[in-house]
């Protein structure tokens, strides 16, 4: 638009597949509105077959254990299944916005008596808003990513933090 120049950085990712540490040790401590079920239930049998050699049969033997979560030393509210281990997972994030205005030519040579050949301010926001289905703190933020010094372990959210908003101003001179 004459002078100005706006750009938008946007990342995503579709399908991915993410371990929400967060939300596994939040079932793991019992701290989870997830876990309130398990809290309350007292003695409870789960679904499933007794691996007693006729899993695999067409008459398994159905599940008979008693299970006590007051009795449980550790990890007694994770229950069945892996519920902290999501798939499908899509993002998309825009990561920086950046509007630039550029000074015209013909009054920098006047201004600046030729000394400048060209002159630009911009501003910049960076990690605006983030759209995803993912329902962890953040599917790329975590602790483990490269981008915050980290090894580089995307998929892995423990008990990460998203990136915080950014702004920036900044002048471009040639001289």
């Amino acid at each position: 638009w004459g002078n100005f120049r706006l750009s938008m950085l946007f990342a995503g990712r579709f399908g991915a597949a993410i371990i929400n540490g967060t939300a596994y040790d939040m079932l793991n401590r019992g701290m989870s509105k997830s876990s309130l079920k398990l809290r309350t239930l007292g003695k409870y049998i789960f679904d499933g077959v007794l691996y007693d050699g006729k899993q695999n049969t067409d008459n398994p033997t159905p599940n008979n254990v008693v299970h006590d979560f007051s009795l449980s030393a550790s990890s007694p509210y994770l229950g069945p299944g892996i519920s902290w281990f999501e798939k499908h997972v899509n993002y998309l994030r825009m990561q920086e916005c950046r509007l630039q205005y550029r000074v015209p030519a013909n009054w920098l040579k006047s201004a600046t008596h030729n000394l400048l050949s060209a002159a630009s301010v911009w501003i910049s926001a960076n990690d605006l808003f983030t759209l995803t289905n993912y329902s962890g703190i953040d599917a790329v933020g975590n602790s483990n990513s490269a981008a915050l010094g980290g090894t580089g372990g995307v998929g892995i959210d423990n008990w990460g933090i998203p990136t915080p908003r950014s702004m920036s101003v900044g002048i471009n001179l040639t001289f």
